[in-house]
């Protein structure tokens, strides 16, 4: 493989003086891609897949096989480690974030979200495990504007917890074979329960100012050098978001469904509906009223003011008057019926009990949005007293030099450093997250995309159908206003706020194959033509092509 983050084998072969043909098969044996003429090779493709299997659960390594087809049978000559994919000293994923940063993220959402998890969720869970080893070890790692997991985390807690679903966010040649994670017990559950009942009332308190001073208006709080009180809020709101990463880790690392690739049970909802919550279900119905004519796009904004195209706090809440959403409601008014109708349905299919990971999640979001307020009522300040060139640079500071800014201790030439890092965080929202292993050397193996077009690596079916249109890879939430109907959407990971967009899409392709993807829901649920399972789509495919889907037999064809 070129790639060592990658599960694909490679198999080249041929007959006498004939060209080489070259065949990439999936770890379970499927095609992925094949070059042309090699019928060889694809008429002993069965007996190529069992012997890759063999040697997947021989070696923990990777091996190479030297083989010869005598018409009837495989004979192995010998077996050879494959020395260029050794196991890397240190390597960090993105696909282990549990949805908490799926996208671009800024520095300082990145110092608050890392600072909670690690402080309430990993520290006191390496103690209770007893991984003294990871106790001075960073969890997460922000590279290229995307949050990456460390991987020795996840493999400690698959060895000690046994979890199943961590496994495919790790290197291959760091998986263990384990079962499934441990259930808990209706006594956790039920203190989880009342623990989020907490944090749910805590932050409702804090909101409307019973624990807090209320934050007054941005002038009066700049008349007012009130400063003591926006500090103490958000420190406030700082330490709920400590609480709840500490049950945000339990429900989504520790306590995580073991779920295969063909769905699995999930608590509170169908397998349609895992990825989409109640919440987010009554917006997609509400959007399809809204493409009906029936109402307008301001009244959805009105049922959902704290919606937003991701959780970071960078992200404008539809009820600030984001110009993106009136362009959302005329893309809408093109949809056809029988997709209007099925956004419609989407909130019949949600019925069942919201699961505690879905109000997690929400709380989080809640949460992001009452940081938000105070963070624009701090920038004004700092706006105004020349501390910023530009109140939205404030989410561009990592918290220590929010709090040098706050307390007029500010770095020298700042706002140049400020400058360049909103220049470098749009550059990589646009360009898309690099290649998902980091080791000591440096991480991935190759730029592909369009400098280096590579043939697009077959997936698997999800949702049946076929579609021909315009390509166009969704890294980020800044990418969706590019997005027209009809468009054949490549997405490496969804982001649940995208999901509005993504209702106007003609056809999916999915690096992934998590069933916990709100992607995976929405496109069951709308009946949107979907492939998965296609590795490396994000650098294999480059906008603005036009390609046909076969939804059927999971291939993105010329």
């Amino acid at each position: 493989p070129r790639r060592p983050d990658l599960d694909h084998i490679v198999v080249e072969g041929g007959e006498g003086d004939a060209p080489l043909e070259r065949l990439i098969l999936h770890r379970d044996g499927a095609l992925a891609w094949a070059s042309e003429d090699a019928d060889l090779l694809l008429s002993i493709k069965p007996h190529l897949a069992a012997l890759a299997s063999a040697i997947h659960k021989q070696y923990l390594h990777a091996m190479a096989a030297e083989w010869v087809w005598d018409g009837a049978a495989l004979w192995v000559i010998q077996m050879l480690p494959i020395g260029t994919l050794s196991s890397p000293r240190e390597a960090w994923t993105r696909r282990a974030s549990a949805g908490f940063s799926p996208q671009v993220i800024t520095p300082l959402w990145y110092t608050l979200q890392g600072r909670w998890l690690k402080a309430s969720f990993w520290r006191p869970l390496g103690v209770r495990a007893g991984w003294p080893h990871l106790s001075n070890i960073e969890p997460y790692r922000r590279q290229h504007s995307y949050l990456y997991s460390n991987s020795a985390f996840f493999t400690a807690l698959e060895e000690w917890r046994g979890c199943g679903l961590q496994q495919a966010a790790l290197p291959p040649v760091w998986r263990r074979s384990r079962a499934g994670s441990r259930g808990s017990g209706p006594v956790r559950q039920w203190l989880w329960r009342w623990r989020l009942r907490q944090l749910e009332g805590q932050l409702a308190r804090a909101k409307n100012g019973e624990s807090s001073r209320k934050i007054e208006t941005k002038k009066a709080a700049s008349e007012n050098q009130d400063l003591s009180a926006l500090w103490l809020r958000l420190m406030h709101f700082d330490r709920i978001g400590e609480s709840l990463a500490e049950l945000d880790g339990w429900l989504h690392y520790v306590e995580l469904p073991t779920v295969g690739a063909s769905g699995g049970v999930l608590e509170g909802g169908h397998r349609e509906s895992a990825g989409i919550s109640p919440d987010n279900a009554r917006l997609v119905a509400g959007l399809a009223q809204v493409a009906r004519g029936t109402i307008r796009i301001a009244d959805v904004v009105a049922e959902h003011p704290n919606a937003a195209a991701g959780c970071d706090p960078v992200w404008v809440r539809w009820q600030e008057g984001d110009s993106d959403i009136e362009r959302l409601g005329s893309l809408l008014a093109g949809l056809a019926p029988e997709r209007i109708e099925r956004m419609a349905a989407v909130e019949v299919i949600t019925e069942a009990p919201q699961s505690l990971g879905f109000r997690a999640r929400a709380l989080r979001a809640e949460l992001a949005s009452a940081i938000r307020e105070v963070l624009q009522a701090m920038a004004h300040v700092l706006h105004d007293t020349g501390y910023l060139a530009h109140p939205d640079d404030i989410f561009f500071l990592y918290f220590d030099e929010l709090w040098q800014c706050w307390h007029q201790q500010v770095m020298p030439r700042h706002r140049d450093k400020l400058a360049k890092r909103k220049v470098r965080y749009l550059t990589d929202a646009h360009s898309g997250p690099p290649d998902w292993i980091i080791d000591q050397i440096g991480y991935g193996a190759s730029a592909f995309g369009e400098e280096n077009r590579q043939p697009v690596v077959q997936g698997y079916p999800l949702v049946a159908g076929g579609h021909r249109g315009v390509l166009r890879r969704i890294g980020s939430g800044w990418q969706l206003n590019q997005i027209e109907p009809g468009d054949i959407l490549v997405l490496d990971e969804c982001d649940t706020g995208w999901l509005p967009w993504l209702c106007v899409a003609g056809a999916l392709v999915l690096a992934h194959k998590d069933p916990l993807d709100p992607a995976v829901s929405l496109a069951k649920a709308l009946a949107i033509p979907t492939i998965w399972g296609v590795d490396d789509a994000m650098h294999c495919v480059a906008d603005g092509d036009v390609m046909e889907i076969d939804a059927n037999q999971g291939r993105l064809l010329p």
